[in-house]
């Protein structure tokens, strides 16, 4: 059996590409490694985007705060990023199958 329960990683590095029309930039962040279930719960208890990223996150290299209000501002600052840091967390946390 290679497939044992509660052998997922706890924590998961991505390095998110982000693309405007003004500006390119990365953000590297590692993401705790949570279920869809308890994200899907914060959102249907109508938590802000700001929380669940917050929720998401283990840690991020930019100089913006990780908090909700550190969140808020990097949004304000780049409009689409924390779509893109919500996206990523899906596309990180997926896996798809390899070719044999």
């Amino acid at each position: 059996m290679s497939i044992k329960r509660g052998q997922a990683p706890k924590k998961i590095a991505a390095p998110l590409k982000f693309a405007g029309v003004a500006e390119k930039f990365q953000l590297d962040v590692v993401f705790i490694n949570r279920k869809p279930s308890e994200v899907d719960a914060l959102i249907a208890e109508g938590k802000s985007v700001s929380e669940v990223i917050l929720f998401l996150l283990d840690s991020w290299d930019t100089d913006y705060p990780l908090s909700v209000e550190g969140i808020n501002e990097l949004e304000d600052d780049h409009m689409g990023v924390c779509q893109g840091i919500i996206q990523g967390y899906y596309r990180a946390r997926r896996v798809d199958l390899e070719k044999n």
